[in-house]
């Protein structure tokens, strides 16, 4: 089987990767029309284009092969018994469709090297080894594993193991922008996107929807609620009631049982995104958490008396983070994943806490927040979005978080000066507060009612800390100091773990 798909992709990156092609984020690299021809305009497949392409080949000879997407890679999946030499399509014994009852292989590495080539087919496990291999002091190389990567995700990757699910995947990968370096103002979107691309995008996820296909595949959901946000349809501005999923199961009572909690539909496929990745991936998944938080700083945003929402958007993003921390780290395995921080500090910065001057001006200035409470409340939440980098961090003895530098453009220090002292003060005595934590209705903030982050996991966040003092202080200033990593449990602190890598 190994030999099959490495003959296989081989032969595909050979013929579908154009040699003049740099093969870095080509926009449409991916798209349908890609995948079917093979080189189209100068594009080339990409690797989840390659590996779907594989895994198709495959069938097609007659094998039981499965496309396997983490939350930034694929590979291919196969039944990790013996295979019948009269039907290669079946296993010997049953399976019972667990991660572990499949061996994978490596398919999408780029390149026609004899080293790539070379690694195409191998048990995902072994990228490890290799790496392991190339920096044998390096101790972050000697942790990580197929297990505990995010790129790979290997106990919680999705399965597409129907049809559907990697005819899904590949709607869902379809990018709809025209032209990604003309954006609308502040928000980063691109200003010339493809309307005909979208509703048929949308169209086509919808009937896979209706036919089940979706229904553990928190991507095309994701994709279905982002397409109805842009472009949206009929069936996409009904409301729909979201209860089941945003019950708090700790207050138990009749009331809360009758209540119901309407949404639109696209904010429901994206409460669904993260619905099942909590129930069928153990919470593995950080991108449901930041679709969903997106979807409410927009809204926020575009609507002042839905103020909440930003509040909720930060829940979201702090979400994000703490699923992020779980990972063991490396650079090149959470090169995105650091990437999407960052993006989110950013977007947190200019699109919540800072608004544009009045009567036109230029530049901005910070927001005023019409309710007190949601100005605490979120201060809580960007505490809780920035503790679980800490706590990454300190898991990992050594810095690499680049938002926790402190020169970097959207540094702690310049993110809470933007918030009033007071507000800072309050939602720092929130945080550690020891009344009785009062028991909401709802597990998502509502414009009813506002849940609040508390106990920090991360030392450097501990009560009475040096970091905490300086986020109550009229000026907020964080040095080097402040943010030095706590002492290692030899009691001493390594001179290069002093050190914050420079990205600037």
């Amino acid at each position: 089987h190994r030999q099959k798909v490495q003959s296989l992709s081989n032969a595909i990156w050979k013929r579908c990767q154009n040699k003049s092609s740099s093969m870095q984020d080509e926009l449409h690299a991916n798209s349908l029309y890609v995948c079917l021809c093979g080189d189209v305009d100068g594009k080339s497949l990409d690797c989840f284009g390659a590996a779907l392409s594989t895994v198709i080949g495959m069938n097609l000879l007659g094998y039981a092969s499965i496309l396997t997407l983490s939350e930034d890679h694929a590979y291919e999946s196969h039944f990790l018994e013996t295979l019948s030499e009269e039907n290669p399509s079946k296993p010997t014994t049953s399976c019972n469709n667990s991660n572990n009852d499949y061996a994978t292989c490596e398919v999408a590495i780029p390149g026609n090297t004899k080293a790539s080539q070379s690694k195409r087919g191998r048990e995902i496990s072994e990228t490890f080894i290799d790496l392991q291999k190339q920096s044998p002091r390096l101790q972050s190389r000697k942790n990580i594993t197929a297990e505990t990567s995010w790129l790979y995700m290997k106990d919680n990757a999705v399965l597409c193991d129907n049809a559907g699910m990697a005819l899904a995947s590949l709607v869902g990968n379809m990018n709809c922008d025209i032209d990604k370096q003309k954006l609308v103002g502040e928000s980063g979107k691109p200003q010339v996107v493809s309307g005909a691309l979208y509703k048929m995008k949308r169209d086509m996820l919808w009937v896979l929807y209706d036919a089940g296909c979706i229904d553990n595949f928190p991507f095309a959901l994701m994709e279905l609620g982002e397409c109805e946000e842009h472009l949206s349809s009929p069936r996409g501005l009904e409301w729909v009631d979201a209860s089941e999923m945003l019950r708090n199961e700790g207050k138990d009572d009749a009331t809360t049982k009758a209540d119901e909690t309407m949404v639109l539909q696209n904010e429901y496929f994206f409460l669904l995104a993260i619905s099942i990745s909590k129930k069928n991936y153990k919470d593995a998944q950080a991108y449901p958490y930041l679709y969903a938080a997106h979807y409410h700083r927009d809204a926020g945003r575009e609507d002042q008396s839905q103020e909440y929402r930003l509040v909720e958007s930060m829940r979201l993003y702090s979400e994000a983070s703490r699923v992020a921390s779980q990972y063991r780290y490396d650079e090149k395995d959470c090169l995105q994943l650091m990437k999407h921080m960052t993006t989110v500090a950013s977007l947190i910065a200019k699109d919540i806490l800072l608004l544009p001057k009045e009567a036109g001006g230029d530049g901005k200035v910070a927001r005023t927040w019409k309710s007190r409470e949601n100005a605490v409340a979120f201060a809580t939440w960007l505490i809780g979005f920035i503790d679980s980098l800490l706590l990454w961090e300190e898991n990992e003895e050594k810095q690499f978080v680049e938002i926790l530098g402190t020169h970097h453009k959207h540094s702690l220090g310049k993110g809470f000066q933007l918030l009033p002292e007071d507000i800072r003060v309050t939602a720092v005595d929130k945080i550690y507060s020891q009344e009785e934590e009062h028991q909401t209705r709802l597990t998502a903030i509502s414009e009813e009612e506002l849940i609040y982050f508390k106990h920090p996991r991360s030392k450097r966040l501990s009560k009475g800390g040096m970091l905490m003092q300086a986020l109550t202080k009229k000026k907020v200033v964080i040095n080097e100091m402040v943010m030095a990593m706590p002492c290692i449990s030899s009691g001493e602190r390594s001179t290069r773990q002093r050190k914050r890598f420079k990205t600037d």
